[in-house]
C-alpha cells in the first residue's frame, strides 16, 4: 500500500472456516505431513499441537490444497477451505478446526482510480513520524482533540532506517468533516508524511 498509488475504495469481512483437507480414502492416522498458508498453520496450533505432523506453509491455502490433490499421497493433508475440497476433489476429515471459533478476515478493495464517496464513513492512513521523541503522541493527540475515533493501528519497519516505523492507521471519518480536515491538517504541518489511503464505507 506503501508503495504503490493504489487507493482503497472498500472493505469486507469475510468468515474463515479451516478445514483438515486428505485425498478420499485418508485418514488422520496415515497424515505425516500438512500443508497451508503461514496465517493458517497459526490460526489452527492448538488443534495441530495434538498431532506430531511436519507443518509445511505454502503461498497460499489454495496452493496447499491443489499440491496434496495432485501428489495423491495418503500421508499429505492441507488446512484450506470447504470450497477447496470439492474444488479439488478432496475429503474433508475434519471442519474449523481453527482455534478462535468464529474467524473472520478482513479484506480491502483496491483500485488505481482515487475516488471518495459522499458517503464514507472510514479512513485509511499512513503516517511516517520525525525519530524523535513524542512524535507519535503528536499524531494521536490531533484525533483526540478532533473527537476522532481511531480503530486500528500498527507499525511496520521502514526499509533501509533500522529501528525507524511508518504507522497504519484506520478512524471513523468523512474527508468532509471539518474535525478530520483540521485533524490531518495538523498531523501534516507537523513534519509528518501523511498518505491518506482512502475514504470508503466501514464494514461493522
Amino acid at each position: 500500500l506503501q508503495q504503490y498509488p493504489l487507493s482503497i475504495i472498500g472493505e469486507t469481512i469475510l468468515p474463515v472456516n479451516h478445514c483438515l483437507l486428505a485425498p478420499k480414502g485418508a485418514s488422520k492416522n496415515d497424515i505425516d505431513i500438512v500443508y497451508s498458508h503461514s496465517q493458517s498453520l497459526m490460526q489452527c496450533s492448538n488443534y495441530l499441537s495434538g498431532y506430531n505432523w511436519i507443518q509445511k506453509a505454502m503461498g497460499n491455502n489454495a496452493f496447499a490444497a491443489q499440491k496434496v490433490a495432485q501428489d495423491g499421497l495418503m500421508n499429505q493433508a492441507a488446512i484450506a477451505s470447504k470450497l477447496c475440497a470439492s474444488s479439488y476433489g478432496l475429503e474433508i476429515l475434519e471442519e474449523e478446526i481453527n482455534d478462535q471459533k468464529g474467524n473472520t478476515t478482513r479484506f480491502i478493495i483496491l483500485t488505481k482510480n482515487h475516488y471518495f464517496t459522499r458517503d464514507a464513513n472510514k479512513i485509511s492512513i499512513i503516517v511516517e513520524v520525525p525519530h524523535r521523541t513524542g512524535t507519535l503522541y503528536h499524531v494521536l493527540h490531533y484525533l483526540y482533540l478532533n473527537n476522532i475515533n481511531m480503530c486500528k493501528i500498527e507499525s511496520r519497519p521502514i526499509k533501509d532506517k533500522p529501528f525507524t516505523y511508518r504507522f497504519f492507521a484506520d478512524f471513523y471519518g468523512n474527508l468532509n468533516d471539518a474535525n478530520v480536515v483540521a485533524a490531518l491538517n495538523g498531523i501534516a504541518a507537523d513534519e509528518n508524511k501523511l498518505v491518506i489511503l482512502g475514504n470508503y464505507n466501514a464494514t461493522y
